[in-house]
């Protein structure tokens, strides 16, 4: 059956399935030999349970999955076995996991550590062939280079923490796409998608939106009052006077007028405001179109030059997105002030805030 499961492996799997293999015979010929028939039912239990033989179960199970090419459960068994007992020969199996399944960083990591906890205990030619495969992987990995304009900045790539601001080495990642998070104390998050192919090195120059400006509190004031020391002496209250008939200005046509105009301003605005959402929202469907044909690799021509033109796709469509949010808001401003111009021209009292601030809250800066 495992015979006819490798047929359509290709040559390159089937020497490292061979090698996981092969060092799997290793680890069982270290395991010592069999436990003699003749033990207590009590002492053949515990050696059942004990965690060497609960990790030779595991590695022999990783190697029965990945000559049925199933990498990632066999990586996972492979994993569990060096939990359960830690032996150097089962990073090796870990290793070839990883390069199975295109994660070169992971390979590299596990085959360093394989050597370093192997030392003098490993084969010279298995030796050879590991650092041989840690160069080959390396040169499967892309580097990204983040500057940030604020000093100490945290910087998290793929939810994990990676150092702060300045990072003095670039990071090295695996080809594909990943999420980078910098954060500052009394900052604004940022976040940006970044995709990098193999070989590729992608410089980043990234600003965190400055602090919203600090708003006054009125609880200092109302303390200070709360603390005179002492009631001051009120004078007698004067004799009540009728109130005076309230004046009501006349209409006041230029006032009017300037409130069309900035009426009709605002509408203009708003109308620009809608087509420039369009437009960009077009863009934001051709680089998501684009992003998912480079993600499954259906592309023509240079994969390099294609992505790097979709990046800067990206960061242009986030410049327009500003632009449509400052065109919005402008709209509602001119409008909200006509409508006032006009209200204040007939006599009337301005508008209820919430009122002229309608506009403004059905305009959304995001998708």
């Amino acid at each position: 059956m495992l015979g006819n499961a490798l047929v359509n492996v290709p040559k390159t799997s089937l020497v490292l399935i061979a090698l996981l293999v092969a060092e799997a015979a290793r680890a069982q010929s270290a395991a010592g030999p069999p436990a003699e028939p003749t033990r207590a039912p009590v002492e053949a239990e515990w050696e059942a349970s004990s965690p060497r033989e609960i990790a030779h179960q595991h590695f022999n199970h990783g190697v029965e999955l990945a000559g049925k090419g199933e990498y990632e459960q066999a990586l996972a068994e492979f994993l569990t076995a060096y939990q359960s007992f830690p032996h150097f020969a089962v990073l090796y199996n870990i290793g070839q996991a990883y390069i199975l399944l295109g994660r070169p960083i992971e390979a590299v990591d596990s085959l360093e550590q394989y050597l370093r906890e192997g030392k003098d205990q490993i084969p010279a030619d298995r030796v050879e062939r590991s650092v041989q495969q840690i160069t080959a992987q390396h040169t499967l990995t892309a580097e990204l280079r983040v500057a940030v304009n604020v000093p100490s900045a945290a910087i998290e790539l793929d939810g994990r923490s990676v150092g702060s601001a300045p990072l003095i080495e670039p990071l090295r990642v695996n080809p594909g796409t990943h999420l980078l998070s910098l954060r500052a104390p009394d900052r604004p998050p940022l976040m940006r998608s970044v995709t990098l192919s193999a070989g590729q090195v992608l410089d980043l120059a990234l600003e965190l939106p400055s602090a919203p400006a600090p708003v006054a509190s009125a609880a200092a004031p109302l303390a200070a009052l709360n603390q005179s020391p002492a009631p001051l002496a009120l004078p007698p209250e004067p004799a009540p006077q009728p109130a005076p008939a309230p004046d009501i200005a006349p209409p006041d046509p230029q006032l009017r007028l300037l409130g069309y105009v900035l009426g009709g301003v605002g509408v203009g605005l708003g109308g620009f405001a809608l087509g420039h959402y369009l437009w960009n929202r077009h863009r934001y469907d051709q680089w998501h179109s684009e992003q998912e044909a480079l993600g499954a690799e259906r592309v023509d021509g240079s994969y390099d030059d294609r992505q790097n033109a979709n990046n800067h796709l990206s960061a242009s469509i986030d410049r327009a997105e500003s632009v449509t949010l400052a065109l919005a808001l402008s709209a509602g401003a001119c409008i909200t002030s006509g409508a006032v111009l006009v209200m204040l021209s007939a006599g009337a009292a301005p508008p209820d805030a919430h009122d002229a601030s309608g506009v403004q809250v059905s305009v959304r800066g995001e998708w």
